[in-house]
């Protein structure tokens, strides 16, 4: 049974995605489309749905862009 909202939503400053870029020698984190082609299986129908309700989510509000 999930819990309350979180009251603390933490905003991350642009440079932790510019970081996380810098550190990848390959284009993975160019955009969520290509990250999703990089790793290819994001395992069974329940993992893939958190996946985007967090991973993804945090992503794009870090401002990755979809394409």
């Amino acid at each position: 049974m999930p819990g309350p909202a979180p009251h603390y939503r933490p905003t991350f400053p642009d440079e932790f995605l510019a970081e996380a870029r810098r550190l990848v020698a390959d284009d993975r984190y160019s955009s969520i489309a290509r990250l999703k082609a990089v790793v290819g299986y994001w395992g069974v129908p329940k993992i893939r749905a958190l996946f985007e309700a967090t991973y993804f989510a945090g992503l794009r509000k870090a401002g990755m862009p979809e394409e």
